[in-house]
């Protein structure tokens, strides 16, 4: 058997035995408690599906609209922006509906008289679910100035 040497293992036992360290605690216990290292392989998803858009406009451009009989799971997202110095404030976002709620997924706020120049890529390791039949969007507001937005997304569809 071997003997137990590290004291935070020591402390932790004694503590849930309600035992002083001082007191000692029998040397079966410490050595009974193995670290466990979780091995299980984190799932990789493959996205068969790739949407893009682009708008130079104030208002909402729509990406994808989501199929009413099936879910759709957001594995990658990205946004590139480009304004001229021009361009007043502005909020810049992509929204989608997850458990029912219309939510921002990236959102981007732009100075006045600043060009801006902005490229986001945003990987979901655990995929995010779209809820069915609902729309992935990507809403800007301006009023003077140009800007250029392009979004796309990778995913896929499970019935």
């Amino acid at each position: 058997m071997v003997d137990n040497q590290n004291s935070i293992i020591s402390r932790k036992v004694a503590k849930y035995f309600q035992v002083q360290e001082a007191q000692g605690i029998p040397k079966i216990v410490p050595n009974a408690i193995s670290p466990v290292v979780d091995v299980t392989p984190i799932p990789t998803f493959q996205a068969t599906k790739s949407f893009f858009g682009t708008r130079t406009t104030t208002g909402t451009g729509t990406l994808v609209t989501i199929d009413a009989d099936k879910d759709f799971f957001l594995t990658n997202l990205s946004y590139f922006l480009q304004c001229d110095a021009v361009a007043d404030s502005t909020d810049y976002s992509v929204r989608a509906t997850t458990n029912g709620l219309n939510q921002r997924i990236i959102q981007i706020q732009k100075l006045s008289l600043t060009a801006t120049t902005v490229v986001i890529e945003k990987p979901f390791f655990t995929p995010l679910k779209i809820d069915k039949g609902t729309t992935i969007t990507f809403p800007s507001a301006f009023t003077v100035g140009a800007s250029s937005i392009s979004v796309s997304c990778q995913g896929y569809f499970e019935e």
